[in-house]
């Protein structure tokens, strides 16, 4: 962190601010809500460009996600993912400051604007739906929040609807191909277990 503090003032902080544990770094990450989201919204888009103006491609950042169904299902999607950062003892940072965080030095700015600011400068693009924004961040990213949901008995029926969506629209399974607690070995712990393992990294042997 020291290191990393000369070269972004944002991260000089203390130490019992850094993240937890890995499954706290892993649902921060930031494209597992705006890439997904975003790509979901944008693919009617994607589909009349095709038929219509195939000279032409939507820009994800600058099209879909100035869009109010955009920011409706982003607003449902945040708040699982920090319910379920609640219950495994992590901050629960709403997304929108997250990327200020990640992005900015000034944290006094209002983060929707400067979300709003950087769409003006975003590429075009993605220019298919089969794209990692996709096929990488649903399954290691999505299907990683809904497996940790429902360990954790907390509903995430908009995580669980936008997994289902676009493994229907690219005919893959997702849960299939995700990474799930069951994927990485914790699928027989108990809550109680897991949260000791995350907490304190130690599985519990059991006789």
């Amino acid at each position: 962190m020291a290191i990393a503090s000369r070269l972004f003032p944002a991260y000089n902080i203390e130490m019992n601010n850094v993240r937890k544990h890995i499954f706290e770094s892993a649902l921060h990450n930031p494209n597992i809500i705006v890439h997904t989201v975003g790509m979901y919204v944008m693919y009617p888009m994607l589909e009349y460009c095709a038929k219509h103006h195939p000279d032409e491609v939507p820009y994800m950042y600058r099209d879909a996600l100035s869009t109010g169904m955009a920011w409706l299902m982003i607003e449902k999607l945040d708040a699982e993912k920090m319910a379920v950062l609640s219950a495994l003892g992590c901050e629960s940072t709403p997304y929108l400051d997250a990327c200020l965080f990640r992005n900015e030095e000034d944290l006094t700015q209002n983060s929707r604007d400067v979300f709003e600011s950087y769409k003006l400068s975003s590429p075009p693009g993605p220019y298919s739906f089969d794209n990692r924004y996709i096929t990488e961040d649903v399954p290691m990213g999505l299907v990683l929040l809904a497996s940790l949901g429902d360990k954790l008995n907390i509903a995430v029926p908009e995580c669980h609807r936008l997994i289902e969506m676009c493994g229907g629209i690219l005919k893959r399974d997702f849960y299939k191909e995700g990474r799930t607690l069951t994927s990485l070995g914790l699928g027989a712990l108990s809550t109680e277990d897991l949260l000791s393992f995350v907490n304190d990294g130690i599985v519990p042997i059991k006789n």
